[in-house]
This record gives C-alpha cells, sequence and structure tokens, in this order.
C-alpha cells in the first residue's frame, strides 16, 4: 500500500485490482489576493478498512498566481 502514496489517483486506480474508496479532502487553504493553480488529485494515505482498501486523496497545488488587481476608476 506504501506505494500508492503520492501517486496521482489515476495511476493508483490502474494499479489496484478493485476499486478502492476515496476519500478527498477539502483543498488546501489559498489566501483571498491569490488564484490558486490546481493540480490532480494524488494519494496521501491508504488504508485498508472493512476489507475494503480506502484511499485519502487531495487535490494538488501548483502554484499561486497574484490575483488580477481592479481596473483603475476613470476621472
Amino acid at each position: 500500500m506504501l506505494e500508492l502514496i503520492g501517486l496521482p489517483l489515476s495511476v493508483a486506480h490502474e494499479r489496484l485490482p478493485t476499486p478502492p474508496v476515496v476519500v478527498e479532502t477539502a483543498p488546501p487553504f489559498a489566501p483571498k489576493n491569490r488564484v490558486p493553480v490546481w493540480g490532480e488529485l494524488r494519494v496521501l494515505r491508504a488504508r485498508e478498512r472493512e476489507g475494503q482498501l480506502e484511499l485519502l486523496v487531495a487535490r494538488e497545488l501548483l502554484a499561486e498566481d497574484a490575483s488580477p488587481s481592479s481596473p483603475p476608476k476613470p476621472l
């Protein structure tokens, strides 16, 4: 199971013989003056629960761009 940690969810699905239970966490916090650039879902934790494999996944934060400032008001 440890070999699944850090993999994109799509790759983890390909490596497993049966579909896992997928639990998605909330995305990480991003400041209001920044625009987040999200990547794909990645596996954070894998555990067996009630005979099924459960994967905890979160969306990868690739970057934070400065949000565009409001246009200047005409005089």
